[in-house]
Formats: C-alpha cells, sequence, structure tokens
C-alpha cells in the first residue's frame, strides 16, 4: 500500500480526473465533429460532381439521340430519292425506246412518201 501523502488531496485527485475526462471528452467531441464535417463536405463535393457528370451525360445522351433521329431522316429521304432515281431511269429508258420508234415510224414514213404531223390536244 502506498504512503499517505497529505499534499495530495483524496478529493483533488477526483477534480483533477473528471476534469482530464472533460478535456479528452471535449477533444473527442471536437474532432469527431471536424471529422463529420469533412466527411458531409467530401460527400457533398463527391454530389455536385456525380450531378454535373449526369448532366453531361444527358447532354451527349440527348445529342446522339439527335444524331440517330437525324440519320434517320437522312435515311428516309435517301430511300426516297433512290426510289425516284430508279422510277426515273425506268421512264428515260421508256422515253428512249419511244424516241426510236417515232424516229423508226417517221424513217418509215418518209421512204413511202408519207408526211405525218404531230397533234397535240390541250
Amino acid at each position: 500500500m502506498p504512503g499517505f501523502n497529505l499534499l495530495q488531496y483524496p478529493t483533488l485527485d477526483r477534480q483533477e480526473s473528471v476534469r482530464r475526462q472533460w478535456r479528452v471528452g471535449l477533444v473527442g467531441v471536437v474532432l469527431g465533429g471536424a471529422l463529420a464535417a469533412c466527411a458531409v463536405q467530401w460527400l457533398a463535393w463527391q454530389t455536385e460532381h456525380l450531378l454535373l457528370r449526369r448532366q453531361g451525360l444527358q447532354t451527349e445522351l440527348s445529342e446522339r439521340k439527335r444524331q440517330v433521329e437525324l440519320h434517320q431522316q437522312q435515311a428516309v429521304q435517301n430511300q426516297t430519292i433512290r426510289q425516284q432515281l430508279t422510277q426515273l431511269t425506268q421512264l428515260q429508258h421508256q422515253q428512249q425506246a419511244w424516241t426510236l420508234l417515232q424516229s423508226a415510224v417517221l424513217e418509215e414514213a418518209h421512204s413511202h412518201g408519207l408526211r405525218l404531223e404531230r397533234f397535240l390536244v390541250e
């Protein structure tokens, strides 16, 4: 058993112990609060960063959708133009055939002494 020292009062030891516990507790609360504030700040930054990235991705998605729609419209226009070109080519072949037929008929008629005229009706 340690010796009894009259310079150290038991109540003074208890008071110092209580003060020490309060200081440690206060330091713990302050450090915990600082860590919590840092964590909240970091999460807020992460959330803002993710929202900005999401907004950028949504903008990119809408741009790609617009490009897809534009490509689809161009494909429809190209298909229409191809059909028109096919029809015009067929019409050109028919016109060439009629021109050859007309020139052959005119030549044959001219060789027999006939004269042909065009009849136009409005």
